[in-house]
């Protein structure tokens, strides 16, 4: 090993970590947010510029996004936090439930870091489709015993199955690069509507804790005599002033949302992405906390710099591209606000 290479080797003692943890140019997904990993080991990760809080013991479930030279892997993994640093945004994590396939990837990965190698696709072949298995010599005489070829069969499968799972990451990075496109982030969006204060005065709420329902018309308070009623079906998501409070003429009471409305998906991408989409491009959603992905349809796009320009913050720089998806299945406004991972398909 090389000296540069050797400085690049983190060693801790037995009692403190079980792998040597390598500083492998790699990214980690968690929760729909993408960080720059630290270091990794064929037992863990730690990812750093962290801002949420993990506390010690959490289970989350990652994706660790491997860029090589002619294609890139994503693994779905799942951790567990043995760590959390807050004060240096690092959070470390130890891979748990691993099958065969991930253990046998993650070993290559850090092996060939440390040998100095590349990783090429080829090399990813290599490692399951080689021949593992010495031949057996011919025979000198008859005398000579007979090879139990019988008891190559259970690691001839072994190698048999690496080769399948390696093949279908290749072949499903290859299409990833070449037919989908990945939103940088997403958000669910939902209609709201502000209640507001219709004069200046104390606040008589008629809103009670258990209130998640108000219908058309429906008193939800005063202010110095004047009712202020539900403009809509909604549902009541956040009650912002308390009954006795001063109020200010404009000022938000509540935001309701209509039981009817439907929500709807952000996505941001490039610029250089978008001309890759059309109205008729396929999209993939998964939401954080739902149980299956859903499918949906691309509404508009519009550039960041237009809605910056109507929050009267025109003349700053933006580069993303906002694209607003309709999905195909209705989901429920406590969706509003979760964090979601959209995959576009382009031709």
């Amino acid at each position: 090993m090389s000296k540069a290479m050797n400085q690049q080797v983190v060693h801790e003692s037995e009692t403190q970590r079980q792998h040597v943890r390598l500083p492998v140019p790699a990214q980690v997904a968690i929760d729909g947010k993408l960080y720059d990993v630290k270091d990794i080991s064929p037992g863990g990760v730690s990812v750093q510029d962290v801002s949420e809080l993990y506390p010690v013991g959490t289970k989350v479930s990652l994706i660790l996004h491997l860029p090589f030279q002619a294609f890139a892997m994503d693994l779905t993994l799942d951790a567990q936090v043995v760590y959390a640093l807050e004060n240096d945004g690092v959070l470390g994590c130890e891979f748990v439930d691993l099958n065969r396939e991930q253990i046998a990837l993650l070993n290559h990965v850090v092996k060939s870091f440390l040998a100095g190698e590349v990783v090429a696709t080829t090399d990813l072949l290599n490692i399951v489709a080689r021949d593992n298995y010495t031949k057996p010599r011919k025979k000198a005489c008859s005398n000579e015993a007979v090879v139990n070829t019988k008891s190559q069969i259970p690691g001839l499968l072994v190698v048999g199955a690496l080769g399948l799972a390696a093949a279908t990451f290749i072949v499903g990075n290859v299409y990833e690069s070449l037919f989908t496109l990945k939103a940088s982030s997403a958000v669910v969006k939902t209609q709201t509507v502000q209640l507001r204060s219709v004069g200046d005065g104390i606040f008589k709420s008629k809103i009670k804790p258990e209130t998640t329902v108000v219908e058309t018309g429906q008193v939800l308070g005063s202010v110095d005599g004047d009712d202020i009623k539900s403009p809509c079906n909604c549902n009541v998501t956040q009650v912002a002033t308390m009954n006795g409070e001063y109020v200010t003429a404009g000022e938000t009471l509540a935001t309701l949302v209509p039981t009817n409305a439907e929500p709807w998906v952000i996505a941001n991408i490039r610029p250089q992405d978008a001309v890759k989409l059309g109205a008729d491009s396929k999209v993939s959603i998964a939401i954080a906390g739902a149980k299956t992905k859903v499918t949906g349809k691309i509404v508009d796009m519009k550039s960041a710099m237009a809605e910056e320009a109507q929050a009267g913050m025109a003349g700053l720089v933006s580069n993303v591209v906002l694209v607003r998806i309709a999905p195909d299945q209705k989901q429920p406004n406590a969706m509003a606000g979760r964090p979601a991972q959209v995959v576009f398909e382009v031709k």
